[in-house]
């Protein structure tokens, strides 16, 4: 990884400051991995990837005797590139795609046709690629509404544009397109054409008895979202605060880097929201001492989760669903 940061500052005033904030960084990778964690070929990977990231802020910020602001803007562009292939021989979804390619092979199959086919499917990859573009426009007060009561409010309204593309494909020996082209032509209705380092990835819900095309899946993801906070601290003395504070903030939707038997897979999770509400206090009671509290309350919309479900057993009878705390 390369990175390359630059900071500037120019006073408009005694009381007025612009600040510039640039960045950018070049990050590669090329990690081998066997996440089977057998002694034979079950699934084997190598990821490769790169991230070109620029970044631009531009703030203008103040101060008086009670206020303290700040005006500012923001800019990101990330190129993001990812080639993870596997190696998966021995994975049992993959032998039966070869067995019921072999079982239906029409007449004609040559004895070598037929080894590729047996054989074949013992590698393939995912190739995505996404261009990420965020703005941003944000500010923020600090107000001393009396000496001991502060007040903070800000906002900030941000924009997302994400393009992908993408597929799950051949690595270009031949291996995955042999199998998958004999058992979609043959053992099931909806049909199939990969060509040596071609996309296996269908570009729409499947038809039976219909042309099914595959290729590079392209999508878009167009998101805004407007984020703030608002707190008010109130200093008992010089060892007792209290405050209380309402925020709202967001994490941006994102493609996913999978196997990808059909294009809906690469459905982005939308940009999830979350509200947060909390009071506290404050204190250091004696030298070397602090003590702190505080209540909050999260409120998650369109939250999304890789959930594992699971029944158990207790001891008034059999299993009733998800046991608490296996998400």
């Amino acid at each position: 990884m390369t990175s390359l940061a630059l900071r500037g500052e120019f006073g408009l005033s005694d009381t007025i400051k612009v600040t510039s904030l640039t960045s950018y960084s070049h990050f590669t990778r090329r990690e081998g991995y066997d996440t089977g964690g057998w002694d034979i070929e079950n699934l084997i990977g190598l990821g490769e990837g790169s991230i070109k990231s620029f970044s631009q802020e531009l703030r203008v910020n103040g101060d008086t005797d009670r206020l303290h602001w700040v005006l500012g803007g923001f800019y990101a562009r990330d190129k993001i590139r990812e080639n993870d292939k596997s190696w998966g021989a021995t994975i049992s979804t993959v032998a039966l795609v070869r067995t019921f390619g072999v079982a239906t092979a029409p007449a004609g199959t040559t004895p070598a046709q037929l080894e590729d086919i047996q054989w074949g499917f013992r590698d393939w990859e995912n190739l995505i690629n996404q261009t990420i573009t965020s703005k941003a426009l944000f500010g923020q007060v600090e107000y001393k509404l009396t000496d001991q009561l502060n007040l903070t409010a800000g906002l900030r309204y941000s924009k997302d544009k994400a393009k992908f593309s993408g597929c799950s494909k051949d690595q270009g020996d031949n291996s995955i397109a042999a199998s998958w082209n004999a058992f979609f032509n043959n053992a099931t209705p909806f049909g199939a054409n990969v060509a040596p380092g071609g996309c296996v990835t269908y570009l729409a819900a499947l038809t039976p008895f219909a042309a099914n095309p595959q290729g590079i899946v392209n999508k878009v993801l167009d998101e805004d979202n407007l984020s703030g906070r608002v707190a008010l601290d109130y200093r008992v003395n010089d060892d007792v605060l209290l405050y209380v504070s309402a925020a709202r903030g967001f994490k941006s939707g994102a493609f996913p880097n999978i196997n990808a038997n059909v294009a809906p897979q690469y459905d982005p999770a939308k940009q999830e929201e979350v509200r947060a509400y909390e009071a506290g206090i404050k204190t250091s009671p004696a030298r070397g001492m602090i003590m702190n509290a505080s209540v909050f309350y999260y409120d998650y919309l369109d939250k999304q989760l890789f959930v594992n479900t699971c029944q158990h057993r207790d001891k008034n009878g059999p299993g009733t669903g998800l046991k608490r705390g296996q998400l």
